[in-house]
């Protein structure tokens, strides 16, 4: 029988901070103990497979080859997996708790998809993934926003480290995906491509490049299309604007494509704060970071007016 998730409720955000943040000091212990013994059975098992490989020659031998083996291959891999486990747990928890309350009600339907959905929705992606994503599966979700269902995921995060001279705040930066289906089909396709853009999709293949009137846009981003002048009467000064208003919301690469009756952004290396590891305290400000990025497919939505 399949285990069915556990549902959260809570009568104040302060509560549910308290909650979140000592299951987190829970996971952080397992999670350190989960290493130490892994630590402690694969040196003792190594240890073990040496010794009898070079102290005995009678049937001691097979007993420590044995022990040694079963203890460093698997009882060391098991408790390395538990530990890798614990910070996945607690993001997934974190997302089921708060991503509700973060969304503002903007959404319905809104929920983040298991593993089979995941599997096929990345199979028919308008614009496929040239590797695959290097973030947690719990990046992914979907909903539906009016008549526009959506899903979006992350496919890249970069770290970076506090200054130890100027002691200036970071940012992490990061790759976001999101997919509309929209009303609307297009008679042909289009790519914005931004010229900054790092790759992680594969190219569509299209014949003609044109620019619009706006120098600036220009600079920054290659339109493609097979039509010229059906791509004239999609790309309108609200897409030009609303591109330029995204790109300078997140501080990243904004890309998009139409393509049928998906309309299809993508950011490279956008500013994100939310930081959720093991080690860092959730408050107020991570919820306020949190529903920055969960409200990133409202603020994509309103600003190319898809409907």
């Amino acid at each position: 029988m399949k285990k069915e998730k556990k549902e959260y409720q809570f009568t104040n955000t302060d509560d549910a901070i308290s909650y979140i943040n000592r299951y987190r000091k829970i996971h952080l212990f397992l999670c350190i103990v989960y290493i130490v013994l892994a630590s402690v059975f694969g040196a003792g098992g190594f240890a073990m497979i040496i010794v009898g490989m070079i102290a005995f020659d009678n049937y001691l031998r097979f007993v420590f080859l044995g022990v040694g083996s079963f203890s460093f291959l698997i009882l060391c891999t098991f408790f390395i997996l538990a530990s890798i486990k614990m910070p996945a747990k607690f993001r997934e928890t974190f997302y089921r708790l708060f991503s509700l309350p973060s969304s503002k009600n903007k959404y319905q339907d809104f929920h983040f998809v298991d593993k089979k959905r995941r599997d096929y929705l990345f199979s028919h992606m308008a614009i496929p993934l040239s590797k695959s994503p290097d973030e947690d599966k719990y990046s992914f979700y979907e909903g539906k926003l009016e008549d526009t269902n959506f899903y979006s995921f992350l496919y890249m995060r970069i770290q970076k480290t506090q200054n130890v001279f100027t002691h200036a705040p970071t940012v992490d930066v990061a790759g976001r995906y999101l997919e509309f289906q929209v009303n609307t089909s297009y008679k042909t396709d289009i790519i914005i491509q931004n010229k900054h853009s790092l790759g992680y999709f594969k190219k569509i293949k299209l014949k003609d490049t044109f620019t619009t009137e706006s120098v600036a846009f220009n600079d920054n981003y290659v339109i493609k299309t097979n039509d010229i002048y059906q791509a004239q009467l999609i790309i309108t000064p609200t897409i030009i604007n609303g591109i330029n208003f995204l790109n300078d919301l997140y501080q990243g690469y904004c890309s998009a494509c139409f393509k049928g009756n998906k309309v299809i952004v993508y950011f490279d290396k956008y500013q994100t704060g939310l930081k959720l590891t093991l080690s860092k305290r959730v408050d107020y400000q991570t919820l306020e970071d949190f529903s920055y990025e969960i409200q990133i497919p409202y603020q994509v939505y309103k600003a190319l007016n898809l409907k």
